[in-house]
């Protein structure tokens, strides 16, 4: 992108799909039903749901037999902007791995 070109913006109504998008940006943009997201939105929502999923397995055995207390990763991305909208000073997993991988040049090995 040189100067005097208009910035890339993945939410222009001309993108479709991950191939409608410029060349340089479409390693960081993966297709779903109904358009594309981010590589980045896809490891935030498989946390969410690995989160969800742990506090499902923790619930109540009455609550567990009766339906309640279940949550979504929907949910869990609810909650997480609540903390985060509600304690600025929070760190996400995520936030430390990119600044962490960001000095190192380098991916960040998971254990």
């Amino acid at each position: 992108m040189g100067i005097g070109e208009p910035k890339f913006n993945p939410n222009n109504s001309e993108y479709k799909k991950v191939s409608d998008l410029p060349a340089e940006e479409q390693k960081n943009f993966k297709n779903v039903e109904g358009g594309f997201i981010t590589k980045k939105a896809e490891v935030s929502q498989l946390m969410n749901q690995w989160d969800a999923d742990a506090h499902n397995f923790e619930r109540n055995p009455i609550n567990k037999i009766f339906g309640q207390g279940k949550l979504s990763d929907v949910d869990m991305a609810h909650q997480e902007a609540k903390d985060m909208s509600e304690n600025p000073m929070l760190i996400k997993y995520t936030d430390v791995k990119e600044a962490a991988e960001s000095v190192m040049h380098k991916p960040c090995m998971h254990y």
